[in-house]
């Protein structure tokens, strides 16, 4: 905890955000009855509200309210919404706690210079860069140590948090736009690597190797680390 408060400052927006391929939301285009199976099957307090698109935000929902809605109206309510907090993606996270203080508990948006959505952020965000990795009931951990050298690594997991867990540096690269193993291993190859690849970092005595495990619709999606001691 000590160690994700001396480098909260320095972290990305990018580097604690849902991304958002991540980011659960709901489209006033669906019926009622899809709406309200996603809202209860979805363990959110607020869901971004939306005009057919991620980027085209009518405002933010309170889950409880518009299943209430969804039920003695069939329709979200849509003066019940609360207008979106917004920022930029250059924003750093000490002024994002900031915002995240006066929104009143409401998940903010990310944007990128053309105004898309590129992610979503809550407290609880912030809380894990400190803390580490607090999964839901029904989600496995990023980072899972199989044995006394190695770890099984979700592709989306945290460089930060990772290089706590193996205890190194030389992963995170604040000149680059990457947060996650998956963006460190692509840049690493160059290219999108077929599970099996591997690429390796020494640092001090050890040298510890990154086999891709598995790749899913064009991302890295499970990685495997084993440490070995150098000779």
């Amino acid at each position: 905890m000590v160690s994700g408060v001396l480098t909260l400052a320095e972290r990305s927006v990018h580097s604690i955000m849902t991304p958002r391929t991540e980011v659960s939301w709901l489209n006033l285009n669906d019926d009622a009855e899809t709406l309200k199976k996603q809202i209860i099957s979805t363990p959110h307090s607020f869901f971004p509200v939306c005009n057919g698109s991620l980027d085209d935000v009518v405002g933010i929902g309170r889950a409880k309210e518009m299943v209430s809605d969804l039920i003695q109206n069939g329709k979200i309510d849509l003066a019940r919404l609360r207008a979106p907090v917004i920022v930029h993606e250059s924003i750093d996270v000490i002024r994002l706690m900031e915002t995240l203080r006066r929104s009143g508990g409401l998940l903010v948006l990310v944007t990128d210079e053309f105004g898309s959505i590129v992610g979503l952020l809550t407290a609880i965000d912030v809380f894990k860069a400190i803390a580490g990795d607090f999964p839901d009931e029904d989600e496995a951990p990023d980072v899972i140590q199989e044995s006394d050298n190695s770890w099984w690594v979700d592709g989306s997991a945290d460089l930060h948090h990772l290089e706590m867990t193996l205890d190194i540096q030389g992963l995170v690269d604040e000149n680059e736009t990457y947060s996650t193993i998956a963006g460190y291993l692509l840049d690493r190859f160059d290219h999108l690597p077929s599970a099996g690849d591997k690429c390796d970092l020494v640092y001090g005595d050890f040298r510890f190797e990154f086999t891709v495990l598995d790749v899913k619709e064009r991302r890295i999606s499970a990685v495997r680390v084993n440490r070995r001691q150098e000779p």
